[in-house]
């Protein structure tokens, strides 16, 4: 019997780097290699197994304004940008719903409401990929009105004989007085505060508008 000499390599065509499989990515492990990836072919079944694990991936959330500038506040933990998943399995079911604050007060006061999901941005429910998944929530900044409006009091002194008959023309003893100023806050139009403080002004027609 003479050999023929024929020789196999597996790791040419038969070794893929990475696999895909209902949504997930699973990458080679070479040091699990079982069995020769080259050598002479011999009489009966020469057997070669690579073996693959789950690759890993991330989900990333960014803050930004409509300008894409980053944004933080309490809300976000003072970060503009939060992990939902660290190197979770490719193919597990993420949401990232719950990390999406209706709104973000920042540092210095200022107040942003929710929008929308950044155009291009991953979505915000998917599957984990080994490429991370970012998803980025726009927020627009509400604008802060206050207003300041006052309510006025006039006193007038009337002058009558015992019948009610007028007997002498009417004066003003106190002519549009601040009684009350009122400070609204709105943002966005919406009225979110409204605060009314007293004048305290008095009057006293009896100084120079009551004649004996």
């Amino acid at each position: 019997t003479t050999p023929s000499g024929a020789t196999y390599d597996t790791s040419d065509d038969h070794k893929p780097g990475k696999i895909e499989k209902e949504g997930s990515t699973y990458v080679l492990v070479p040091s699990k290699t079982v069995g020769l990836e080259t050598g002479e072919v011999v009489e009966g079944t020469t057997e070669v197994t690579y073996v693959y694990q789950l690759a890993k991936g991330d989900v990333v959330v960014n803050y930004v304004d409509e300008s894409g500038n980053p944004i933080s506040g309490a809300e976000t933990g003072g970060n503009t940008s939060v992990k939902d998943e660290d190197q979770a399995d490719t193919g597990k079911d993420y949401n990232t719903t719950d990390k999406r604050p209706d709104t973000i007060t920042t540092a210095d006061g200022t107040k942003y409401t929710y929008v929308t999901v950044q155009d291009g941005s991953a979505p915000e429910i998917g599957k984990v990929t080994e490429a991370p998944n970012t998803v980025t929530y726009v927020y627009r900044k509400v604008v802060a009105v206050e207003t300041t409006t006052t309510t006025t009091g006039t006193v007038i002194v009337h002058y009558q004989d015992t019948e009610g008959n007028t007997i002498a023309r009417d004066e003003t003893d106190t002519d549009k007085v601040v009684v009350s100023t009122t400070v609204t806050k709105t943002e966005d139009g919406e009225v979110v505060s409204s605060k009314t403080t007293p004048s305290g002004a008095t009057y006293d027609t009896s100084d120079d508008h009551k004649p004996g």
